[in-house]
């Protein structure tokens, strides 16, 4: 099977609305829904998001792009990803656009919960941490086990940077069949170790 990195932080049409930093009524806690953390009850009830005013587009696609290494999507997506069957969090918010006034009440975080032990560590590129024995500074070429991927879920984070959200072939043919089509929705796939 064939796996994808969604990207999160896509600024290719300029014409679209991107989010800086985290929702503010998060706080600290904000770190957890880009890592894979549970963050449950310290999510608030009512969370205002502004759109960046640096980048001026306004249009609302799919998925929005974020600076925070955020999943961020409307109600089709959500629900399409909902379906993997995999633990997560889809965290609605208010989208705010640039002066401040309601944009939308259809987007969510989407908080994939937990990691995937996935990789080939030989032949993926990892940078290591020289002080710390088994901590990633950054993973820049994610590669693939085919043994590992025997029984991974069609939604998932890659255990050495849990930034990296991972979708199944199967996930994304769902999207791609999503009528109307997605906007702002790109997938690089990912290579599997041979």
């Amino acid at each position: 099977m064939r796996y994808f990195e969604i990207k999160k932080s896509p600024l290719v049409d300029k014409t679209y609305c991107f989010l800086w930093s985290k929702p503010r009524a998060v706080g600290i806690a904000g770190y957890m829904m880009a890592k894979g953390l549970p963050i449950g009850g310290e999510y608030p009830a009512d969370v205002p998001w502004q759109m960046c005013k640096e980048v001026p587009g306004k249009r609302l696609p799919s998925l929005i792009g974020t600076s925070c290494n955020l999943l961020v999507v409307a109600r089709p997506l959500k629900d399409i990803l909902e379906q993997a069957g995999a633990p997560i969090e889809c965290l609605p918010f208010t989208l705010l656009d640039h002066k401040k006034r309601v944009a939308s009440q259809d987007y969510f975080i989407i908080n994939p919960l937990g990691t995937f032990d996935c990789l080939d560590l030989q032949k993926s590129h990892i940078v290591w941490d020289d002080e710390v024995p088994g901590q990633v500074v950054s993973l820049r070429r994610p590669v693939l086990d085919p043994k590992k991927l025997e029984h991974a879920p069609d939604l998932f984070r890659i255990r050495e940077d849990p930034h990296v959200i991972v979708l199944s072939a199967v996930l994304a043919k769902k999207l791609q069949e999503l009528q109307p089509t997605p906007t702002n929705v790109y997938l690089d796939e990912l290579e599997i170790a041979q």
